[in-house]
């Protein structure tokens, strides 16, 4: 029976330690996904600011051009109604 019992605390043991090195493992592989989660992340975030500064100027451009073209719509507009007063 004693022969038994040392057994099996040995056997507990070896199993113990195999717990434990394998939750070690499971930890090292879940923080190195953790950090390439994080770093994939971080490429995206840079990638939309990239995408944003992009938009952003884009818009500008638009609100140019949309001001010359209401400019010169107005100037056309205000010539006309000066044509017509003249007319009558």
């Amino acid at each position: 029976i004693e022969a038994l019992r040392q057994g099996t605390k040995a056997d507990i043991e070896a199993l113990r330690q195999g717990t434990k090195a394998d939750i070690a493992k499971v930890e090292a592989a879940v923080e190195s996904l953790r950090q390439k989660t994080k770093a994939d992340i971080e490429t995206l975030r840079q990638g939309m600011k990239a995408d944003l500064a992009k938009v952003e100027a884009r818009i500008e451009a638009i609100k140019a051009d949309l001001l010359k073209w209401m400019l010169g719509a107005m100037i056309a507009q205000g010539g006309l109604v000066v044509a017509l007063v003249k007319l009558l």
